[in-house]
């Protein structure tokens, strides 16, 4: 396998790692806005309250783009696959580039990065 294959799947593992991290906080605030929910619940004033959830929503976006990551290395990392030009590399690279660049990573790269790939149709 060529090296920048290679070094293209190290990066998109590394990307991977990032998305794992921040699904896993999203299930410790899941339990926190659980537990807020039940104080609240238990609260007899007369106060309205209002609690707006997103842990759950977030951890599942961050569950669709671990997923997305796995299937862009699996395809990366199928030599027998030869489909994979040196466009597409230098696309994805291209996307990454630019992550480390403005150190934000967005929550559409991994769909971006298996668009490239044409994914759909392996």
């Amino acid at each position: 396998m060529e090296e920048l294959r290679k070094d293209t799947i190290r990066r998109l593992q590394r990307a991977t790692y990032w998305y794992t991290a921040e699904y896993t906080k999203e299930l410790f605030n899941k339990v926190k806005e659980e537990e807020t929910i039940k104080k609240l619940q238990q609260d007899e004033s007369s106060k309205v309250n209002c609690v707006i959830l997103t842990a759950e929503r977030n951890a599942n976006m961050m569950l669709d783009c671990m997923k997305e990551c796995v299937k862009a290395v699996n395809i990366l990392s199928n030599e027998e696959d030869e489909e994979v030009d040196d466009w597409m590399l230098a696309g994805i690279n291209a996307m990454l580039d630019k992550v480390n660049e403005t150190k934000e990573i967005p929550f559409d790269l991994p769909t971006a990065i298996n668009g490239i790939l044409c994914a759909q149709y392996r």
